[in-house]
């Protein structure tokens, strides 16, 4: 008897230093809507992914926010390196050579850091959450309910990657891959 309150007291004393996201959904009349907070049993807080500030942005698609966590926008992929094999995705369907790729890519962050450095944020999850070595995975929403990550696309600054099981807004992303496209904005440009 001993034996086994011993292993739940130990089992219970790992489980608390490891953060977990916790999603709850509340119903404030709109079925789209939801709530996420991030409970992080470590810190004892939860954080309120519904105004969150963005600290930091650590390249195209990748944030930190005020909680210490990485986010990555889902649907956008923008390589650091020439040397990835997304980069070379990017030449091969741009025909652009690698500096302005880079140049773009550059760009790409810079207009990010621009649009939600140091501001408060509406973050959404979709199905998937969270991605070994990235952190979260999400969609960013302006205050002025504009998605961060289409407007990536719709600047050219990115292909839109659609993935499984995060689909939500795919037709969306396709929308403003086409609008990058037929303006020739970004990595479309002549």
């Amino acid at each position: 008897m001993l034996g086994k309150a011993v292993r739940y007291s130990a089992w219970v004393a790992w489980l608390s230093l490891i953060p977990r996201l916790a999603l709850g959904e509340q119903d404030d009349g709109n079925a789209h809507y939801k709530k996420h907070t991030l409970v992080s049993q470590a810190y004892s807080r939860k954080y309120d992914y519904n105004a969150v500030k963005v600290t930091a942005v650590l390249s195209g698609n990748l944030l930190r926010l005020e909680s210490g966590e990485k986010l990555k926008l889902i649907g956008i992929d923008i390589p650091e390196s020439r040397f990835s094999a997304q980069f070379r995705v990017y030449a091969n369907a741009t025909n652009k050579d690698s500096v302005l790729l880079l140049r773009v890519f550059k760009e790409a962050r810079e207009y990010l850091s621009s649009l939600v450095e140091g501001q408060i944020v509406r973050i959404e999850f979709d199905l998937k959450s969270k991605a070994k070595g990235v952190g979260l995975l999400g969609y960013v929403f302006l205050p002025t309910e504009v998605m961060v990550n289409a407007e990536i696309i719709r600047q050219g600054y990115s292909g839109a990657i659609v993935a499984q099981p995060n689909v939500k807004y795919a037709v969306l992303f396709q929308e403003a891959l086409a609008e990058a496209r037929q303006n020739k904005r970004g990595l479309w440009s002549e």
